[in-house]
């Protein structure tokens, strides 16, 4: 599919959908408690292929279908491996180029047997079970590692613990699994993101879970009023919430923006931005949005520690850089952040979206201050996380051919 986009005036209300990385979570702890109701679930791709491959896993000899999705892979292959047995994971051509250097070193320690498939797409076939242990995590990598092991440990005989080499990344994904976690009856002690100490034998315990709203696509919606001309709201982002992503709006509000928070929802008016430095540490989803206010604000914006977008859906740190350059935006990519001299407006242009869904969503941004049309090419794909994107862009008074 090509978006093609004419500077759209966009306006209204919006009510983001549930977030992806709550919802993960909730479904794979509504399995393991064999029952429970989760509310304000909506389905995206990803989603979608975490309840097919928890169905599967209960299915012997059936594929672990994952898509595209690194969260399905990664939370699913240690709860696999808790169950014991033979189990085999497929999915996508992205997929397959995704890191799981970390759990093969576990499963190479355990002499748990696996083996990578020779046609395209992801196929590992792993068979053995996992025992209690002394797990070893690189910090830097994805906290997606540590968050798997932690819904899958509680599950084994014995007690385990998890060290962290180097600093954690992306603490507050952690802290997302432990709050719901929590709420199914599950414990585990973090001794500052060092060391994880986990006891086992524990039982996931049915609960009414409701998923809040998703802060990093929130922030698209909400970057959008600040960009636009119009003022724009969004509902369905709780005040207190437990992603990290929430940080968008005090980083919102050093760029100069203005943002209103009414009783159920936030209001972001057209502002006059400010360059920033963002240390993208904690919230790496964020970036494709702040590197696009950054092309627009006035001055200098610089964002550090986003190393691990390269190992993304894309190299989003290149893909932002020629994407955006192609719009005329002063933009250069470092080894682990952006630099960005903000200009007036960018022109239009034909630009990628690089199978990534949080491109896409930039280079949507992009064109609410550029002077001619903007085509996307592969829109399509960010229904990975946001399948009524598109609708909503039109609700709001966007358009696309």
């Amino acid at each position: 599919m090509q978006a093609v986009l004419q500077t759209p005036v966009l306006a209204g209300r919006v009510q983001v959908p549930c977030s992806k990385s709550i919802a993960h979570r909730a479904l794979i702890g509504n399995y393991l408690a064999g029952r429970g109701n989760i509310r304000n679930l909506i389905w995206n791709e990803d989603l979608r292929a975490t309840r097919a491959a928890l169905a599967a896993l209960s299915v012997p000899g059936q594929d672990v279908w994952c898509g595209a999705s690194a969260s399905t892979l990664r939370f699913l292959l240690p709860l696999a491996l808790a169950k014991g047995g033979r189990f085999v994971f497929t999915g996508s051509n992205e997929l397959a180029r995704r890191p799981l250097t970390s759990y093969l070193e576990i499963m190479e320690r355990q002499h748990i047997r696996y083996r990578f498939g020779e046609l395209g797409g992801l196929s590992l076939t792993v068979e053995g079970k996992l025992k209690a242990d002394t797990f070893v995590i690189p910090g830097n990598i994805s906290s997606q590692f540590v968050s798997g092991l932690l819904m899958a440990l509680p599950l084994l005989e014995e007690d385990s613990e998890i060290l962290v080499e180097g600093a954690l990344e992306s603490q507050p994904y952690v802290d997302m699994t432990g709050a719901v976690l929590h709420q199914y009856g599950v414990q585990f002690v973090n001794e500052d993101y060092r060391r994880f100490f986990v006891p086992g034998q524990q039982n996931y315990l049915s609960c009414d879970f409701t998923v809040e709203g998703d802060y990093s696509l929130g922030a698209v919606w909400l970057a959008a009023g600040l960009l636009g001309q119009q003022p724009l709201e969004v509902t369905g982002l709780m005040p207190n919430s437990i992603q990290g992503d929430g940080v968008c709006l005090e980083l919102f509000r050093r760029m100069g923006g203005q943002i209103a928070v009414k009783e159920k929802s936030l209001v972001a008016y057209p502002s006059e931005l400010q360059g920033l430095e963002m240390d993208a540490r904690d919230c790496p989803d964020l970036v494709p949005v702040f590197a696009v206010l950054g092309c627009l604000a006035k001055g200098r914006t610089k964002i550090c520690h986003a190393g691990r977008l390269r190992i993304k859906e894309s190299d989003r740190l290149a893909a932002l850089a020629e994407e955006l350059g192609k719009l005329g935006a002063k933009i250069e990519e470092t080894r682990d952040g952006l630099l960005i001299e903000g200009v007036e407006r960018l022109r239009g242009g034909a630009v990628q979206g690089h199978l990534d869904h949080r491109i896409i969503m930039a280079l949507t941004l992009a064109s609410l201050r550029s002077e001619g049309t903007v085509l996307i090419e592969g829109a399509e794909q960010v229904r990975k996380s946001y399948e009524n994107f598109w609708q909503d862009f039109v609700r709001l008074g966007g358009n696309y051919a």
